[in-house]
């Protein structure tokens, strides 16, 4: 009976544990997915303050990864300056480019990207006309 019990209470602590590690998990997730797109912003922005190789700088983000590349459109940059940030893969949202203006570094729209988990937990990033993130 003593045996029952302890695998009982084992059973049931475990039953409980799985939802809430997932969930701290899907956390961590939206979180790195959050500094990951600032910290490219942010590189994209100060090659574009330094005027780095007389260029404007942008960030390409879609899910999976972030890309800080060289020029003006992402389509038409130098991929040899590309700078690319993975994602955690379970984090989802609609890809978007920002483009920071060589010396003032502004960026070329605000943006507000939904990076939604797997669980349905939901993190906004947001970039404003400023270069302020939230």
């Amino acid at each position: 009976i003593e045996l029952l019990l302890a695998v009982s209470i084992v059973g049931i602590l475990a039953i409980t544990a799985v939802p809430v590690f997932r969930g701290l998990l899907s956390e961590n997730d939206l979180a790195i997915g959050r500094m990951m797109l600032s910290q490219a912003a942010r590189r994209a922005e100060a090659n574009a303050r330094a005027a780095m190789d007389d260029s404007d700088w942008g960030m390409y983000a879609a899910s999976g990864r972030t890309v800080v590349f060289k020029g003006n459109a992402f389509s038409s940059r130098d991929e040899a300056q590309d700078a690319t940030f993975a994602l955690p893969s379970s984090i989802k949202f609609s890809e978007t480019t920002v483009i920071f203006s060589r010396f003032t570094a502004l960026p070329s729209q605000s943006v507000s990207l939904s990076l939604k988990a797997v669980n349905g937990n939901i993190a906004v990033w947001t970039l404003d006309m400023q270069g302020v993130i939230n």
